[in-house]
């Protein structure tokens, strides 16, 4: 007796690519490899947030953030930053099913407090360096 090959019909195979989110999670290993190529790894408390406008795409807006904070500890500074400075710096919040990639990151509220993982840019600002791995709460004790 010849086996048939097994068929799903095309609409099943739809169905499923619409309800199993696609998403591409780094691995611990790279995380850690880029939160070690960051140039600047501070303790944080968030004084300012702003909130941008949100630019819609396919499945998702993307909304640009800006906050403004207080360096409460250096863990490491290329840039020079010090205890007692005040940073700004940018990230993004996605809202909406998300696209595949990187985790994203968490919208942060004023007085947030924790590490932060950045890059210092071309034009001397600063950004997220591990996208939603960039952050890490302090945890009260």
């Amino acid at each position: 007796m010849a086996r048939r090959p097994l068929t799903v019909p095309l609409s099943v195979l739809i169905a499923l690519a619409c309800i199993v989110p696609a998403t591409a999670a780094l691995a611990p290993s790279t995380v850690e490899r880029i939160k070690g190529k960051c140039s600047d790894v501070v303790e944080i408390t968030i004084t300012k947030v702003t909130v941008g406008k949100a630019v819609n795409k396919f499945s998702h807006s993307r909304t640009g953030i800006s906050y403004v904070a207080e360096v409460t500890g250096v863990q490491r500074s290329k840039s020079g930053v010090k205890v007692g400075d005040t940073i700004e710096f940018e990230s993004y919040f996605l809202k909406g099913t998300p696209p595949p990639g990187p985790r994203s990151p968490s919208l942060l509220e004023k007085g947030w407090n924790g590490s932060v993982f950045l890059n210092k840019t071309k034009d001397d600002n600063f950004k997220i360096g591990v996208y939603g791995h960039s952050f890490e709460e302090k945890k009260d004790n």
